[in-house]
């Protein structure tokens, strides 16, 4: 099985080519409003003794644990829990999204814009733990997202977390989507301007499979394919069946 990275021109070439990297992209940048804004089962009173104790140990203060109590279990507090985790996730893990189709319609018109590639390695093996299907990439290990509206708060003891972090709506199940989660200190800090990106290696001697889109330039082509060197990756292009109108594969 190969799973693939869609990408733009622009972020082929500045990323892909010009550092020979795959980005990890922190949860508030991820499209999806939703990814990552999870609430945790509500603490029992003794636990939230327990934590007020420890914040005072760390940050000694002359706040009672009343006031500490009443905001914690406030509406404000616990509606705000969601987008506070989200942030706070975002300062530590980053997330590379991966297809398993590189012959997706919608994936190339959100993702590819028509004219990008899509990058694809194989996978060494593919294990199921607990219901959830992992797949072993030369570039890290991608867990298969599955799809539910459905907004269960995260276990106290965040031994759900795995789910939690690949699961999507279901509006979102046409990606079919395997995701890398990831420590964003394993990555290569990369700035450029005010913002801080966070580089992986593409390894480019690794791609099994590079898929170019149907309006893929091939001033492009001959760039990214310079960039592969002497690969054993297969390269082919889309193209549109002049009869079916479907998208098909066409080696080049």
């Amino acid at each position: 099985m190969n799973l693939y990275k869609y990408l733009t021109v622009e972020k082929a070439d500045e990323w892909l080519i010009e550092e020979n990297s795959i980005l990890l992209t922190p949860p508030i940048y991820l499209n999806d409003l939703h990814e990552f804004r999870v609430r945790r089962e509500p603490a029992d009173l003794k636990e939230r003794r327990a934590l007020f104790e420890q914040f005072q140990r760390e940050a000694p203060s002359r706040l009672p644990f009343e006031d500490y109590d009443r905001w914690v279990t406030s509406k404000e507090c616990m509606d705000g829990e969601a987008e506070a985790m989200r942030r706070l996730m975002s300062e530590a893990i980053g997330v590379v999204s991966l297809a398993s189709d590189p012959v997706n319609e919608l994936m190339w018109a959100h993702y590819g814009l028509n004219s990008g590639v899509a990058i694809g390695y194989r996978s060494e093996a593919v294990d199921e733990i607990d219901g959830k299907r992992f797949s072993y990439l030369p570039i890290g290990i991608a867990i298969e997202v599955n799809y539910e509206n459905g907004a269960s708060p995260m276990k106290k003891d965040f031994s759900d977390a795995p789910h939690k972090m690949t699961t999507k709506r279901e509006c979102w199940s046409y990606e079919d989507e395997w995701r890398i989660v990831q420590n964003l200190r394993d990555a290569r800090p990369v700035s450029r301007g005010e913002k801080t990106y966070y580089a992986l290696p593409a390894k480019r001697e690794r791609i099994a499979h590079v898929v170019f889109g149907a309006n893929a330039e091939k001033i492009f082509i001959e760039r990214l394919s310079t960039w592969l060197q002497s690969g054993d990756a297969r390269v082919q292009k889309l193209l549109i069946n002049p009869v079916t109108h479907e998208l098909e594969l066409s080696n080049l």
